[in-house]
């Protein structure tokens, strides 16, 4: 009799293939405490972003209440989890903070004005 297997659940899904990406881009990963927890956590907060905090994208996320930045010899900061929503979303949108993003702008309305979207990848 075969055994069924359970379905993985979206967020350990994500978690193994950032741990992956890590593996694979030669990024320790530490845990949570350091020396405790599963390693999914980068050494320092570079090795978890594209490229370096922005001094005013730092002074920004300082302001929040969530205390992503805050790590000690003893604790890593929640911005060095492979899986941290905040590190993803400093990826993805600091990138354009200093771009001209008219040419980005003129693509959203005409995706968003224009023909559904599976169909400018020819879809039907």
């Amino acid at each position: 009799m075969q055994k069924k297997t359970q379905p993985m659940n979206g967020f350990e899904y994500i978690l193994t293939k950032q741990i992956s990406w890590a593996d694979r881009n030669s990024v320790r990963l530490v845990g949570s405490k350091i020396i405790k927890g599963r390693p999914a956590y980068t050494e320092n907060l570079d090795k978890n972003l594209f490229e370096p905090l922005l001094p005013e994208t730092r002074t920004e996320i300082e302001k929040g209440d969530g205390g992503e930045l805050k790590g000690d010899s003893t604790k890593s900061a929640k911005m060095c989890a492979v899986h941290s929503s905040s590190a993803i979303g400093v990826n993805v949108l600091q990138y354009w903070k200093n771009k001209n993003i008219s040419d980005l702008a003129y693509v959203a309305i005409l995706v968003h004005t224009g023909p559904p979207f599976w169909r400018i990848l020819g879809h039907r």
